[in-house]
């Protein structure tokens, strides 16, 4: 054992910390590095599981655990956990009531053209709350899935025609491996996603579709997966004086829809922060993962999509943080439940539409 020191008097002691980790891990080296107590360990199979156990016994005194593969080695530091502040749930709840009266005044603006735009704008509040909050609570249940912690969603308000900019939670705890990031990355968009189709699904039918000579400025092209729905769940009007665009007017639960569908698309870019690029960091690592980002979003300028390509770029100049233990691999079933995501990304696309 190579300049050993003890912690302060009071506090766990370098054996203390060389029992835990030997209770899972076979040691081959101990010492203090970087003011840590450091311990280098053999490889051996079901590293993840007993990462996650250490992990435990050294949470109920404080502490935690990175786990690193170091010039082929195998290495163990332990950290005192720092500790977080409780969330205010006051201030959940105001932004909450604050989204609600911004996406109703949203609602009745769009609604203004219909018979009851008081019910109207009652049914987009609902259905676009229903999204955006829904997506985050599907990262509140991959959060609770593995014991960590996080505040409950922030929403936040914003003008017409939306009356929000989404919301957000904040991640109060460490990420313990890859699993645990994919789930996090990944368990937002899915249930984000399946509710957007069912939103469309019901405002659909009550959109409208008609011929026209020219496109509006600023229509925005539906995703493929919304084309789709549009097509068999509406049907075309005919075209006796044979107009070359067919135009949507949606109705504000179909709009509703058609955001959850985009902002799914946006949060699944594999760049920054991003849900996707949480999802790319557990199968390419850091550097592949910055690659392929920045080929993401030089594709987004390429086909026009300025907002998302700068919003995405923004992510990037923010690292990734790594997860505890980053020597153990994605499990199986979650690298086919990657095919899904990927699925879902793809339906959520627009076509691209080149400036050239």
């Amino acid at each position: 054992m190579d300049d050993v020191e003890s912690p302060q008097s009071g506090e766990p002691l370098f054996e203390d910390f060389r029992n835990f980790v030997e209770r899972y891990f076979p040691i081959e080296e101990e010492l203090f590095e970087f003011n840590a107590p450091t311990f280098y360990v053999s490889e051996i199979p079901d590293m993840k599981n007993r990462f996650l156990a250490l992990l435990k016994d050294l949470d109920h005194i404080g502490y935690l655990a990175t786990m690193r593969r170091i010039n082929r080695r195998i290495r163990i530091q332990v950290f005192r956990k720092i500790p977080t502040r409780p969330s205010d749930r006051r201030i959940n709840v105001a932004l909450f009531f604050a989204t609600i009266c911004t996406t109703f005044i949203a609602g009745f603006i769009q609604s203004m053209r219909l018979e009851n735009p008081f019910l109207n704008a009652g049914l987009f509040t609902i259905a676009i709350m229903s999204v955006l909050g829904l997506h985050e609570m599907g990262h509140k249940l991959a959060i609770k899935k593995h014991g960590l912690e996080a505040s409950d969603p922030y929403f936040i308000p914003g003008p017409p025609p939306l009356g929000t900019f989404g919301a957000v939670i904040s991640q109060k705890s460490m990420i313990p491996n890859k699993d645990a990031l994919f789930d996090l990355g990944a368990m937002g968009p899915i249930v984000g996603f399946v509710v957007a189709v069912i939103v469309t699904i019901i405002g659909l039918p009550l959109s409208e579709l008609k011929w026209v000579e020219t496109i509006r400025p600023g229509a925005l092209p539906p995703p493929i997966l919304y084309e789709y729905l549009i097509v068999r769940l509406l049907e075309i009007p005919p075209n006796p004086q044979h107009l070359p665009y067919l135009e949507i007017t949606l109705h504000p639960i179909a709009l509703a829809g058609y955001v959850g569908i985009l902002v799914t698309m946006l949060n699944l870019i594999p760049a920054g922060q991003l849900d996707g690029g949480h999802i790319a960091y557990c199968f390419l690592g850091r550097r592949s993962r910055s690659i392929v980002g920045f080929a993401a979003i030089g594709f987004l300028f390429l086909t026009s999509y300025w907002f998302f390509a700068l919003f995405a770029l923004f992510t990037m100049f923010q690292p990734h943080p790594d997860p505890l233990d980053t020597v153990s691999k994605v499990s199986l079933s979650r690298k086919l439940v990657a095919l899904v995501v990927i699925a879902i990304f793809v339906l959520s696309l627009t076509p691209p539409q080149f400036p050239f």
